[in-house]
């Protein structure tokens, strides 16, 4: 609605959302995302449409957006002498049963995070989409000829920013 905020904010890669410190110390997360159209953290921008996606490269009609996501690559058991192994050869055991009922026992895990980017190009049409040589093709279907050629001269890579960001600049010139 055009109201502006300042606060402490973070974005969360784990949860792909932007989060915030309240007068008590508390983390919490926005409330009513979908009325929320960008956030800004330091000059970082953050679009809402309809996910948390940040502005990589803004140039004329064309945007490329990217959301950074942390996943779990592995999970690691500890097992003799305190070693973390990632082989199913180790058994876990979370509750156990006795008089009183089931007991919940802590499993003493490793977990492996790596972290994951996604681009997204969008036009003042559409929609963000995926950056990929077929729905970027789909966006700019009188110039596919001119793009393809740009993108084989060029070898772009759709998993590298900065070949995606060279794509921007050339598709924004279309």
């Amino acid at each position: 609605n055009g109201q502006r905020y300042k606060s402490n904010l973070n974005y969360n890669r784990a949860l792909g959302r932007i989060q915030f410190i309240d007068e008590k110390g508390d983390t919490l997360a926005l409330a009513n995302e979908e009325s929320i159209t960008s956030v800004t953290i330091g000059t970082v921008v953050f679009l809402y449409n309809p996910s948390c996606l940040q502005s990589v490269k803004s140039e004329g009609k064309v945007k490329l957006l990217k959301n950074e996501r942390v996943r779990i690559a592995d999970k690691q058991k500890t097992g003799g002498y305190g070693i973390p192994n990632s082989s199913g050869s180790i058994a876990s055991i979370d509750n156990v049963y006795a008089n009183t009922g089931f007991k919940q026992l802590d499993i003493n895990e490793t977990l492996l995070l790596s972290k994951v980017t996604y681009f997204y190009v969008e036009n003042d049409e559409n929609q963000p989409v995926p950056a990929s040589k077929k729905n970027i093709l789909k966006l700019f279907p009188k110039q596919a000829t001119s793009i393809k050629e740009f993108i084989k001269a060029k070898n772009i890579d759709f998993s590298k920013e900065n070949d995606l960001v060279e794509l921007t600049g050339y598709l924004s010139q279309l």
